[in-house]
């Protein structure tokens, strides 16, 4: 306690704590070990270190260890150290979050705290209290980004990070960032996975945008995009539709990066090999004016018909129209395989529940998708359209943007006058 800082100076000037004091001042004594941070002394955590405590503060009755890391496989680490027949396993919590959106509002006094706003903080309360308090990025926050982009050597070390958004391997984030995310179990209650916070996201992607050399520039076109986006999911845009798209566009472009392909909403797994590239909102013909066209044949017209990648090598772009409303496509996939030949994916995004009054073009579209945020247990044909199911929606988000979906904003939403207290 800090009335006492006095004392333990004092005490700690005096006293050799070494192991053998430990064990006398534990006795036969319960108790817990407190650790805060264990991953600063990662380096110093070897056999004899671990087997200390494993065989003081584990395997004795009434003691554990509790202790925050922000490098996750350092629970790995200390597993392998301590392997024993006993079954007490490393237990992880995720970062603890807000109870509901009424307790946030009068707990930090932040009655206009927007549910999107409070999602793209990842719901937890010290970073809802820095943005009350406008502060920017932390300088830990910059200094751990800096180092990641010095561990850059190839385009590949990028898209493995960016893989994680969908998969949340462990293995794909370098430790340098994994304090920027949470830790989390798989269902089986094994395996540990991380989750991206958009907050840190969004900062990660924007310098790996702007201060990364090993990006090609249609990669950082990409990226570029995917850092606009992110800002679209904060505020009241949500409302609008804005941040729905946004979401969706995200996820989109990151697994066409990665060339993370699914059978229900991106089905070109079976049309690509080998290299592909990706662009986004562009190319488009000289005569189409991508801000100003408003008619979707006209806009349509302007995606080249021939690839504009190399030769054998198939392309996808990826275009959002958003100053242009089109009434049948929000999202246009064009994809040109490796002769060269284009295929035109369309998506219609809807917030909720509702159907579309449009029907799609079949004539020019290969495949013409309804993505609804309140989507149906089952996947379905509504006006010709192809409705994407709820499970497949989860299975394209993967696991850190499922938790920024339409249906985790209603969640939320229906928090705002629950106390939980």
């Amino acid at each position: 306690h800090p009335s006492d800082m006095a004392g333990f100076l004092k005490f700690s000037g005096v006293t050799r704590v070494d192991k053998e004091w430990v064990i006398d001042w534990l006795g036969n004594h319960k108790c817990i070990l407190f650790i805060d941070e264990l991953n600063m002394l990662q380096d110093c955590i070897g056999e004899d270190t671990a087997v200390f405590l494993k065989q003081h503060f584990l395997l004795p009755a009434g003691r554990g260890i509790v202790f925050s890391s922000h490098v996750a496989s350092l629970n790995h680490e200390l597993a392998e150290y301590m392997s024993s027949p006993s079954d007490r396993k490393i237990v992880t919590i995720p970062l603890p979050i807000i109870p509901s959106l009424y307790e946030a509002r009068e707990n930090f006094d932040m009655p206009d705290l927007a549910v999107q706003d409070a999602l793209f903080l990842g719901l937890l309360p010290g970073l809802i209290v820095e943005r009350k308090r406008c502060r920017g990025p932390t300088q830990r926050r910059m200094n751990a980004v800096t180092t990641y982009l010095g561990t850059i050597r190839f385009q590949m070390d990028v898209h493995r990070l960016l893989k994680t958004l969908i998969t949340g391997d462990v293995e794909g984030v370098d430790t340098s960032l994994q304090e920027l995310m949470d830790a989390d179990l798989k269902d089986d209650g094994q395996t540990m996975i991380l989750r991206w916070i958009p907050f840190h996201m969004e900062y990660v992607i924007q310098q790996i945008a702007f201060n990364c050399p090993y990006v090609d520039d249609h990669m950082r076109k990409c990226l570029s995009g995917v850092t606009d986006l992110f800002r679209q999911l904060t505020g009241l845009k949500w409302q609008s539709g804005d941040s729905w798209e946004a979401l969706f566009l995200i996820v989109l472009i990151v697994r066409c990066l990665t060339k993370s392909f699914d059978s229900k909403v991106v089905p070109l797994g079976a049309l690509t090999s080998g290299d592909t590239h990706v662009d986004y909102n562009r190319p488009l013909n000289a005569n189409v004016d991508f801000f100003q066209e408003n008619d979707p044949l006209a806009f349509v017209g302007g995606i080249p018909l021939r690839s504009w990648a190399p030769a054998g090598t198939p392309a996808i772009s990826i275009y959002y129209p958003g100053h242009a409303r089109f009434e049948d496509y929000d999202i246009i996939l064009a994809f040109w395989d490796s002769d060269g030949k284009r295929l035109l994916y369309g998506y219609q995004l809807k917030e909720g529940s509702t159907i579309p009054k449009a029907f799609p073009n079949n004539e020019h579209f290969h495949q013409s998708y309804l993505i609804r945020g309140a989507a149906k247990e089952r996947n379905s044909s509504v006006r010709l359209w192809q409705s994407v199911s709820d499970s497949q929606l989860d299975d394209f988000f993967g696991v850190s943007a499922v938790r920024w979906s339409a249906k985790q904003w209603r969640k939320i939403q229906q928090t705002v006058g629950i106390s939980t207290s």
